[in-house]
């Protein structure tokens, strides 16, 4: 049991800390109150373009206008969309969200994962809550240099949506088995083949008959969580499903 001493010692810490680093909203860094539980400002969550507001996809989960009553991008209806059985995003990927996403690439901050998880696990109850996940994984990292860091960005995010939604946590079930160049550096047709077999499953065991939910940061080409799906399916998983906190808005015919 903590004694008074140690309860002052405690809270004259945690004072010392929101001091120095008081907490900042994740999309425009303004100065929140201590102890704000969500780090994201009144203005910004007004202005962010939530997508569960919008009609979307309901393969691919991107923006779409009216397709009929299936409800598929160009993409999906023609039958683009291999592998995954469906993905969900909490954002459009505006200029907020991308500086957010850049900046948490960069920290890895403790701050800025539990913000986004907590907007996961709200997408996660709105779409997913019909599925029976057996775990959750993580695209792998471009290099091994990337997953040498310390702690992985995606792994942190992973972690601590994991304990939100109560679905065990896999890391490094998938691994890059080929280089490919960085998907960013790349054009949009690039994109959708520079990963193509370059990604397997760990552990083929752990992963047949079961049902997958996949985390990845941004969807833009969906070729990463494609690949990440096809490897997952070659080794025998049953349903791959993705949420990523972010997802691009192009063209309609991509």
């Amino acid at each position: 049991m903590k004694n008074n001493n140690d309860t002052f010692f405690t809270k004259g810490l945690a004072l010392l800390k929101h001091f120095f680093f008081p907490p900042e909203c994740v999309f425009c860094e303004k100065i929140l109150e201590i102890n704000t539980p969500l780090l994201i400002c009144d203005k910004c969550k007004g202005s962010l373009s939530f997508l569960y507001e919008r009609l979307c996809c309901v393969k691919c989960g991107k923006p779409i206008v009216s397709h009929g009553k299936r409800q598929l991008c160009y993409f999906c209806a023609e039958g683009k969309s291999h592998y995954f059985d469906r993905i969900v995003s909490v954002f459009e990927y505006t200029d907020d969200v991308r500086d957010s996403i850049v900046r948490y690439k960069v920290l890895s901050t403790e701050g800025y994962s539990k913000t986004y998880a907590d907007f996961l696990c709200e997408l996660f109850q709105k779409s997913y809550l019909s599925e029976n996940f057996d775990f959750i994984c993580s695209a792998p990292p471009h290099t091994k240099k990337a997953n040498n860091k310390g702690t992985d960005r995606l792994n942190l995010l992973c972690h601590t949506l994991s304990s939100k939604i109560n679905i065990t946590f896999e890391k490094e079930m998938l691994v890059k088995v080929r280089k490919t160049q960085k998907q960013t550096k790349l054009s949009y047709v690039e994109r959708l083949t520079n990963l193509n077999g370059a990604i397997a499953a760990a552990h083929p065991d752990a992963v047949l008959g079961k049902n997958v939910l996949l985390i990845d940061d941004v969807c833009t080409t969906r070729a990463t969580i494609m690949e990440c799906a096809r490897a997952l399916k070659v080794a025998g998983a049953k349903r791959v499903c993705a949420m990523t906190i972010a997802t691009t808005v192009k063209n309609s015919k991509e």
